[in-house]
């Protein structure tokens, strides 16, 4: 049973999107479960076929593609309230190519695409959402593919600060590794090196203080 607080989190989502009808997100609330996932548990794992989208109400989920099993290669992290699925897999049926884990104890809410595929029969609105969901998502993935390839390790490290530090507070550093396609090492010496600026440049703004004093 759905715990009155899960599914207010996921209507009052619903809602703020401006797309569905209250019968219909009241449809979408009468056909979930809430599933609990241990600590780096599977929702998907790569060769397995996609069939439900998770709304994550509690916890960090993290997409990723394994080219071999001392390799991960993290292109995606998904906190609550947000949508998660396999999309390739879930749109074409096919096998998936990636792997989706919790990182820590996480609870979503999952809809089935039996469940979901109704839903589109009767009404226009998980369709356009389902459109903007893929958009977004392919907008994304060009924009990791982007950064990769056109900025340097220190430079995507830094940004990562700018626009996303919350994944500081939340991630550990090897997945930040990984998201940023270096090693740990690698992320370690961008670390320290950053760190010898900022006191190289604190040393230097103290004697300008000093000099003009």
């Amino acid at each position: 049973m759905i715990k009155a607080n899960h599914l207010k989190l996921f209507e009052t989502y619903l809602r703020s999107l401006n797309l569905f009808k209250e019968e219909e997100i009241q449809f979408l609330s009468e056909r979930t479960r809430l599933k609990r996932f241990k600590k780096n548990e599977f929702f998907i794992k790569e060769g397995e076929k996609c069939e439900d989208f998770l709304f994550v109400t509690k916890g960090i989920f993290r997409s990723f593609f394994s080219p071999n099993q001392s390799t991960s290669i993290t292109h995606g992290f998904t906190f609550e309230n947000n949508f998660l699925t396999s999309l390739s897999s879930y749109l074409t049926g096919e096998e998936s190519e990636e792997n989706i884990q919790s990182i820590v104890n996480s609870e979503a809410i999952v809809l089935s695409k039996a469940e979901l595929t109704i839903l589109e029969e009767q009404h226009l609105s998980w369709n356009k959402f389902l459109k903007i969901y893929s958009e977004k998502q392919f907008s994304r993935m060009e924009k990791i593919i982007r950064i990769i390839y056109q900025e340097d390790a220190e430079t995507r490290y830094m940004n990562l600060i700018k626009h996303q530090p919350h994944y500081f507070q939340h991630l550990p550093l090897n997945h930040i590794a990984s998201y940023l396609g270096i090693t740990q090492r690698h992320l370690s010496r961008i670390r320290k090196g950053i760190m010898t600026k900022e006191k190289k440049m604190i040393l230097v703004e103290k004697q300008a203080q000093k000099t003009i004093n």
